[in-house]
């Protein structure tokens, strides 16, 4: 089997590697400004120097790409005067919130194998 350049289609692709991420975006996820260090001496310890900064750079970058994907500001539960949140169950949420948001809405049913837990953490995942 021939591995072909341009993918299973056979054509090239126009905008070849990652989509470039505004650098001043990728600065708000930076840590600090960049200092100029003296040079390290031992050669490992130049190695491990660059490659902490190579790090960073590509975590800051990573951040700035999907920083739209994120949503604009958490979701809370607000109750009525008197009403506890405990009480309030997905049917009721589900009918008060948004198509867009009620259409995620699901019900799992975990009958056998139990018991079972969950963890989600901030963001719902």
């Amino acid at each position: 089997m021939v591995a072909m350049a341009g993918g299973v289609s056979g054509r090239t692709d126009p905008f070849p590697g990652p989509a470039p991420v505004p650098r001043a975006r990728v600065k708000r996820f930076l840590r600090g400004t960049e200092e100029k260090a003296p040079r390290a001496v031992a050669p490992r310890l130049r190695w491990h120097l660059k490659n902490l900064g190579n790090q960073e750079n590509s975590a800051a970058e990573k951040a700035a790409r999907w920083e739209p994907l994120l949503p604009e500001e958490p979701g809370f539960l607000e109750a009525d005067p008197g009403q506890d949140t405990a009480r309030i169950s997905q049917r009721e949420i589900a009918e008060a919130v948004d198509i867009a948001s009620a259409s995620k809405h699901f019900e799992l049913r975990l009958e056998q194998f139990g018991p079972y837990r969950l963890d989600y953490t901030r963001t719902g995942r």
